[in-house]
Parts: C-alpha cells; structure tokens; sequence
C-alpha cells in the first residue's frame, strides 16, 4: 500500500526505539520493534504518536500496551526461532507479530482473542505489513483465552496481555519444560507483572518485574 510506512514514519520509529528502548538488552526484540510500523496497529489518525512511549486505543475499549513494556515482556521471554508461542489477548496483532518476526524463519505464534471485530483488524494489520513467510506463521483463534489453548499446547513461551486475578495453574501446566510465562496479576489499578520459568522438573520460579495497568480479564466472545 502506498504510503503505508514513509520516512517519517521510520525516523520516528527509529527514534523511539534509540530514546524508549535504551534499556532493553535484547537486541533482537530492538530490531524487530525498529523494523514493524506500530501506527499501522493503531487507530487511523494516530500516526504520529503512535511513536510516543505509551499506550494507544485500539478500539473496542481495548489498548496496545507502550513500546517500552512490550519490550521488556519480551525480553523475558527470550523468543528464539523454532519456538511455539502463545498470545493470550492479542488485540491490535502488533505483539503477535513482533513474535513473527522473532520466531525468523520457522516456529509458530498462537493468537487468542475474543473480540471478533478486533481479531478482523489485527488480521488486516498483519496482512500488510509483515511479509508473507511471517504472517503465515500467525494463527489466530478467537476464544475465551481464560484457560489458554491446552489443546495446541505445550508452548515454549507465553505472553498474556490482559490481567488476570492470580496467577493461572493452567497457563503454567501448557508451558513446557523450561518455557517462560509473561503476566500481569492483580485487579483495578493495582497490578503486578510477574515473569514465570518453568523448570525441567515442572516446578516454576516466579519474579516480579514491575508494576503495570492492564485491560481485566474477560470470558467469553464478543
């Protein structure tokens, strides 16, 4: 599509990624985030801010989370090619294909959503920005994420983007051995970012990483 990302688009973007990004260690998730236009998983009219270090409307009273804690989600994460990965609350798809383009050239994301209109967005999205070989690596479900997907399980890595009341046993047991989990825990404004590594003996080390604001948790599809 003509004009879809113009030089602006990828001074501003390069600039973010300089300035919000200086503290992500990873470089891969770095170039992945340099490389996607992220105004294109925004609302039309956005383009220029979509470049600002915080959260957007994506419509359907939902948000795309800000660069800077993206990154460090999947930071943690650790997503290497060959990998199958989860996305619980994929939203505007900007996340899952960031996963894409970090999964290379094989492995797969899984993305669960239960607003089909949002889901019909995120398809757009990634239809015309990500290149073919790393779109067709995105499958997309629309489903109540609550119990993640244990029937294409296990994963080896799980990102959630919306905030669960306590930590999910269910979520852990679809992680395989050594796979790491990315969620936020908590209720109303008072939420934590938890990080979860699954051992080779299926016993699991919890961290803490910061405080965050997550859209709740919601059953069902809409």
């Amino acid at each position: 599509m003509e004009g879809l990302d113009t030089a602006a688009d990828q001074r501003r973007r390069q600039r973010l990624v300089r300035d919000a990004l200086a503290d992500c260690a990873d470089e891969r998730v770095r170039n992945a985030m340099a490389r996607l236009p992220r105004h294109c998983f925004c609302l039309p009219g956005s383009r220029a801010a979509a470049y600002d270090d915080h959260a957007m409307p994506i419509g359907f009273e939902q948000t795309i989370s800000q660069p800077s804690l993206i990154a460090a989600m999947l930071s943690f994460l650790s997503i290497k090619p060959g990998m199958t990965v989860l996305d619980i609350g994929s939203g505007s798809g900007y996340v899952s294909a960031l996963i894409a383009l970090l999964l290379e050239d094989e492995g797969r994301v899984l993305a669960l959503e239960r607003i089909s209109g949002l889901q019909a967005q995120a398809k757009e999205s990634c239809a015309e920005c990500l290149e073919e070989v790393a779109h067709e690596r995105i499958t997309w479900q629309l489903a109540d994420a609550s119990l993640g997907a244990p029937e294409k399980g296990p994963f080896d890595a799980i990102h959630v983007a919306c905030v669960f009341p306590e930590l999910p046993d269910e979520l852990i047991e679809q992680l395989k051995p050594g796979g790491k989990l990315i969620i936020p825990v908590g209720h109303d404004r008072h939420q934590e970012l938890f990080g979860i590594t699954k051992s080779e003996n299926s016993e699991f080390e919890k961290e803490k990483l910061m405080n965050v604001l997550f859209v709740p948790l919601r059953s069902g599809t809409a």
